[in-house]
């Protein structure tokens, strides 16, 4: 991948783009992950993030797999259903990894 404007993980064959809300990044450059983790900093810039994802007009970028981290901070459940799921340990992704292929096979 020729360097993104994002961190990136992986795990097993899964890709993921570690972003916050207030990273300066192309939406357009998600194409090159298989899903987002978003580092929860505040309910209003993660909404506005997802809402960013979720209207985009590629069917790529719009169905991609979202993902919440929080790191310090609790979030709002209204915010998670928005979500595919959350993640509390990026040392570990295989429960969002598997997520993500169950979610990739259904597209």
């Amino acid at each position: 991948m020729e360097n993104p404007s994002f961190e990136t993980m992986v795990h097993d064959e899964v890709t993921f783009a570690k972003v916050e809300p207030g990273d300066s990044f192309a939406i357009d450059e998600l194409m090159k992950v298989d899903a987002i983790i978003i580092e929860y900093c505040d309910r209003y810039s993660v909404l506005e993030l997802i809402n960013k994802i979720r209207s985009h007009e590629d069917e790529a970028i719009y169905l991609m797999p979202i993902f919440l981290y929080k790191f310090y901070r609790e979030f709002y459940e209204d915010i998670a259903r928005f979500a595919d799921g959350t993640v509390n340990n990026l040392s570990d992704l295989s429960e969002i990894a598997e997520i993500t292929m169950r979610i990739k096979e259904r597209l």
